[in-house]
């Protein structure tokens, strides 16, 4: 549903580009490259700066490289572009405590 949902808005070609840069992306940051997985994720975001699912990874990348600044602003976005996320709105709760250098801290 969700690539019909890209499809009629992108078309195709674009929904398809932008499928296959996010799994290359979860590709190279399971094998543990941040720097290219983060390049892929911000490439899809220039294809569709409002995909949720892409904000997230690229996100979450970010936080996982300590980028916090840059984390936090993309997780923003995440959650302006798709409010009932709670894995946008987890994600960016995750990476608030990095920002003011707390870092992860369990409950």
């Amino acid at each position: 549903m969700l690539l019909q949902l890209i499809q009629s808005f992108f078309g195709p070609r674009r929904g398809r580009r932008v499928n296959k840069l996010l799994s290359r992306g979860l590709q190279f940051q399971n094998g543990g490259d941040l720097g290219r997985a983060i390049e892929r994720y911000r490439a899809a975001t220039t294809l569709d700066p409002r995909h949720d699912g892409a904000l997230c990874l690229l996100g979450n990348a970010l936080r996982l490289a300590a980028r916090s600044d840059e984390a936090v602003t993309t997780l923003r976005d995440a959650v302006a572009a798709a409010p009932d996320s709670a894995e946008a709105h987890l994600l960016l709760a995750a990476a608030l405590p990095l920002r003011a250098g707390v870092g992860d801290q369990s409950c």
